[in-house]
């Protein structure tokens, strides 16, 4: 019988893996939904609800593929986005590249950190200490961020034609790093995660993407001036 601990680690785990992402990339468009804030809600529950069903899979059930709740879950997320907020696309889809990045910065540093402060429980799947970590050292932070400088940013920039291609700025970087995740020279994806050098490469992703965008937004909006 599974222990109501572990299901109860595996739940939080879940869901700060998903509200947290969600949160971060409805909030430049929180006035531009296309549904009430009730409706939005309920709908955010409902998948809060299959991911915690998806993540229990994926550590009890998957028989070695756990990486299908994985695809289930970006889909379900995406979709959701797309349909959730009434923006340019290229512009929903910036958001939600550089909010995937900042995604696997923070699931990549939370499981090294947790290597270094928690050792034995960092060999462990979806464990109290990575929760946590993830929760105090990463997402406020980074929602304080997004708060103070990227949603601002976003808000004022123009939506025009400019999005279709600003989106492959965070394309790139993600390629990037998906390229780095799956050419480990035959490393499991936890040695990967707890390889200091992986968090401080996606740490770089991050700044340098967000370094390009605000690069090319300063001089879109000089020449609109």
């Amino acid at each position: 019988m599974i222990p109501l601990y572990r299901i109860i680690e595996i739940c939080v785990y879940s869901l700060l893996n998903f509200l947290p992402f969600m949160a971060l990339a409805l909030c430049p468009f929180r006035s531009r939904l296309r549904f009430s804030v009730k409706i939005t809600v309920c709908i955010i529950v409902v998948i809060s609800f299959i991911q915690m069903g998806l993540g229990l899979w994926a550590a009890f059930f998957s028989g070695g593929k756990a990486a299908l709740a994985s695809v289930v879950s970006t889909a379900v997320y995406v979709v959701f986005y797309f349909i959730a907020v009434k923006v340019n696309f290229g512009k929903a889809l910036f958001t939600l590249l550089m909010i995937s990045n900042t995604a696997n910065f923070v699931v990549a540093a939370s499981k090294c950190i947790e290597g270094k402060i928690f050792p034995e429980l960092a060999v462990q799947s979806y464990r109290w200490s990575f929760s946590l970590i993830m929760l105090i050292v990463l997402w406020i932070p980074l929602f304080i961020y997004t708060k103070k400088v990227y949603t601002p940013a976003v808000e004022k920039e123009p939506t025009g034609i400019e999005w279709r291609y600003l989106w492959l700025i965070p394309a790139t970087f993600y390629l990037i790093w998906y390229y780095m995740l799956y050419n480990n020279n035959g490393k499991s994806s936890l040695e990967t995660a707890l390889d200091a050098g992986n968090a401080v490469f996606l740490l770089f992703i991050n700044v340098g993407a967000g370094i390009v965008y605000y690069v090319i937004a300063m001089l879109i909006n000089e020449q609109e001036k």
